[in-house]
């Protein structure tokens, strides 16, 4: 479904004041949005606000330029595309890309007597998809009944985003770098739209959680915001590579494009192998990008030993890198289960597994195993195996893949990073989101993959009622204060009122979040993650 469908139908919870137009004064000019109501309270919303020149011909693979000003009113009513990327993995191609995308997003309960709370949110996608404006990123919901301005970006991704020649013409890291100039966006401009420039949290999920934790052992972009939610990722999981690797990968697409020799690549002949990938128009590499590498954790990402990121991720916190910031970090309790719900045969998702065959159920696993701890996965995997019944094989071989998909990407990553953060500081509050939805369009078997959080605290059980439960709706209430109220006052408040308990190394509590059962948790004895942190920290 194109983008601008997804938005269209999300106007149905909501009233629009017709010939009711917004207006804000910026720095580089006036922007004309639009009023919308959204249970009784009213909204300013701005959509597709430039925050960069666009980052096209010679600012392809350069760190984004701020974005220049305009003499006429900017139009701020509908939504700019999502920038350049292939087909998602299991849902096919995403409409209305540009390299012309870095724009942000702002809903606003309006100026009043005094600045509001800001929430600033990066998308997820691995690095290579996603957008601002896929519909569960919708900010109505969370400022309407959080009183918070939402903000919501775009970055580059994949090929654009994170192509490295580690010069200042292809530095790597474009995406991390635009991401720092969004927020330099929000500390220069929000005070105009009610916002206070000193209460900026950053949230993310998946990669958009990466993200965060990019810019909390960052130099560059530590002084940008104030507190941190992550969901559901962190760099520890491994989607980060030093920049010599990153320059390989960069010659070897620069090759396969015939931009690049092996005697003329980006270590003899940047500038000309540069010129050459400026000169292709964007949806050309884009598909020669798709199937250049066809497994996911070969492609783009970003990268460590740089400006940005000066050392690897494991060593920053103990290098004394990170931000005093306090964390707001969860994981979903069947995070693992997205990998066979993403496969493009849709039958491995399905609770009857008749008409599938063993191969095609351990290729999912095999390539998770190729691509995380290739050296160590057998001897990680022999701890799942041991659960599962011959007689039972197919359902039991899928739930114990994704038992170790999910300790080995979040689980064990989470825990390794809430132990360090301790050990630096910063109060730490942590949950584990195990709702299912009796609607939920993931399967049953399936429990609470990954992305299931996401729903919830942007408010869509409220902002489509008719599709969701009562119950549904209220966790996304109650998941939507617990969230703001860690924003504003830097303790979630759990909706029975009593004090949400931080993690801490003497009683490591996390919330297990259901709907009406908010529990305080002690981890499992995770023996596997000891032997996971030997061969990553």
């Amino acid at each position: 479904m194109a983008l601008r469908q997804l938005w269209i139908i999300s106007l149905v919870a909501v009233c629009v004041l017709a010939d009711d137009d917004a207006t804000v004064t910026l720095q580089q000019g006036t922007l004309r949005g639009k009023h919308i109501v959204f249970l009784g309270q009213k909204l300013e919303v701005y959509l597709g606000i430039p925050y960069a020149e666009p980052p096209v011909g010679n600012l392809r693979f350069k760190k984004p330029v701020p974005a220049r000003p305009w003499n006429s009113v900017l139009d701020a009513t509908e939504i700019k595309p999502g920038c350049m990327q292939g087909k998602i993995p299991g849902f096919g191609s995403v409409k209305g890309t540009s390299e012309d995308c870095l724009f942000v997003n702002v809903w606003s309960p309006g100026k009043g007597e005094t600045l509001k709370t800001v929430m600033v949110w990066i998308h997820g996608g691995g690095f290579n998809f996603g957008s601002s404006y896929e519909d569960w990123y919708n900010g109505t919901v969370l400022a309407a009944t959080a009183d918070v301005v939402v903000v919501t970006l775009n970055y580059r991704l994949g090929l654009f985003g994170f192509l490295t020649a580690r010069t200042t013409a292809a530095p790597g890291n474009m995406g991390l770098y635009d991401q720092a100039l969004a927020l330099q966006w929000v500390q220069e401009n929000i005070e105009a739209f009610g916002g206070n420039p000193e209460k900026v949290t950053l949230f993310g999920e998946s990669a958009g959680s990466m993200s965060v934790h990019a810019h909390i052992i960052s130099p560059l972009s530590q002084r940008l915001f104030h507190r941190a939610i992550m969901m559901s990722g962190n760099l520890y999981a491994g989607l980060m590579e030093g920049a010599d690797e990153m320059v390989r990968r960069s010659n070897n697409f620069a090759r396969h494009v015939g931009c690049a020799t092996l005697r003329e690549d980006f270590s003899t002949q940047s500038d000309d192998v540069l010129q050459c990938l400026r000169s292709r128009p964007a949806e050309e590499l884009q598909a020669e990008y798709d199937h250049f590498e066809l497994r996911f954790i070969k492609k783009m990402m970003p990268i460590f030993n740089d400006e940005f990121v000066p050392v690897a991720p494991c060593l920053a916190i103990t290098s004394g890198l990170l931000k005093n910031v306090d964390v707001m970090s969860g994981v979903t309790k069947d995070e693992g289960a997205f990998a066979f719900i993403l496969q493009p045969d849709k039958r491995i998702a399905e609770e009857d597994l008749q008409h599938v065959g063993e191969e095609e159920l351990e290729n999912v696993l095999r390539s998770v195993m190729q691509d995380w701890l290739h050296e160590v996965s057998a001897t990680l995997w022999k701890h799942y195996e041991k659960d599962i019944n011959p007689s039972t094989w197919k359902t039991d071989f899928r739930k114990a893949s994704s038992n170790y998909i999910t300790d080995i990407m979040f689980k064990c990553p989470n825990k390794l990073f809430s132990d360090r953060l301790l050990n630096a500081g910063p109060k730490l509050f942590s949950y584990v989101f195990g709702h299912r939805s009796d609607v939920s369009h993931f399967p049953k078997w399936a429990g609470a993959p990954h992305t299931s959080d996401i729903f919830y605290v942007f408010g869509l059980p409220l902002l489509y009622p008719e599709q969701y439960t009562e119950d549904d709706r209220q966790l996304s209430r109650d998941f939507m204060k617990m969230a703001s109220t860690f924003a504003k006052e830097g303790v979630p408040m759990l909706p029975t009122e009593e004090k949400w308990p931080e993690y801490t190394a003497e009683d490591p509590l996390s919330i297990y979040m259901k709907a009406g059962n908010f529990t305080p948790v002690k981890p499992a004895d995770l023996d596997i993650c000891d032997l996971w942190q030997e061969h990553v920290c």
